[in-house]
């Protein structure tokens, strides 16, 4: 120390960085969320940055079985891809502990590790499940579907999966969007969204003179899930079907809200 000149000397400033990413270590290790929290935004130190070991913070909060050190790194833009010398995500390494905390039966550490499972998934889109891959190429939602065979609590977060709304920017512009996970066949959400029809769409065309309407009662599925339906697709659909001498259309739908509607005048 008695060859640093001042402040800005490379040899400070490494010694400086590396004592602050060893204090922000040992925030996400012994579960000080407060300190965890003051050390991202007054010390500087890369949220992202890794130790020997290749593991970032994101990595250690996981190995910690620390869920609100987990969901506090991902609030502040934790890279939740990046992978450690292993090749493990941290969502990879999470599941690995879910499968050795289960075996060891330890009750407590099995619900800090689903916990931390479950706000890793918030963050991970469903182009993300099929695409990352573990040394063995199995992707991560094969290896979540493998455990949820043997634990329905694996099989309740893959259900309940919806990745947060996000923003990307695009030409200068803010974008919203969002990925859609249609409910599992079989499940009480698919039978629900199935069972659910609180729309009527009604189908005239004033080109064809007397012509009669034409109904159908969507469900939430037609709606929003089914990649050959929806409100577009149903228009489109019946036009096909009724194109008139001239190969012109005037097409017109109204949706009745049943809710709304259903009462006596």
């Amino acid at each position: 120390m008695t060859n640093i000149r001042d402040a800005k000397d490379a040899s400070y400033v490494a010694i400086v960085s590396r004592m602050q990413w060893c204090l922000m270590m040992k925030a996400v290790t012994n579960k000080r969320f407060r300190a965890l929290q003051l050390g991202l935004m007054r010390t500087g130190v890369s949220v992202n940055a890794e130790d020997e070991g290749g593991s970032s913070l994101l990595h250690l909060a996981t190995e910690s079985r620390n869920p609100e050190g987990v969901k506090m790194l991902l609030e502040n833009d934790a890279n939740h891809r990046a992978r450690n010398l292993a090749r493990q995500t941290p969502l990879l390494l999470a599941t690995e502990l879910y499968r050795n905390t289960y075996s060891s039966s330890a009750i407590e550490d099995l619900r800090h590790v689903l916990d931390v499972i479950e706000k890793l998934l918030s963050y991970t889109t469903k182009p993300e499940l099929n695409n990352i891959r573990d040394r063995q190429n199995r992707t991560v939602r094969d290896i979540l579907q493998s455990l949820a065979r043997r634990h329905d609590a694996i099989q309740e977060l893959l259900d309940k999966h919806r990745p947060f709304v996000r923003k990307r920017v695009t030409n200068d512009r803010e974008e919203a969007w969002k990925t859609w996970s249609a409910p599992v066949e079989g499940t009480l959400r698919h039978k629900a969204c199935n069972g659910a029809r609180g729309l009527i769409a009604e189908f005239y065309d004033s080109g064809i003179d007397g012509a009669s309407s034409d109904y159908e009662v969507p469900s939430v599925l037609d709606l929003i899930y089914r990649k050959d339906s929806g409100p577009v697709r149903m228009v489109s659909r019946w036009a096909e079907t009724k194109i008139n001498r001239q190969g012109v259309v005037d097409i017109h739908c109204r949706w009745i809200h049943i809710p709304a509607n259903n009462v006596s005048p």
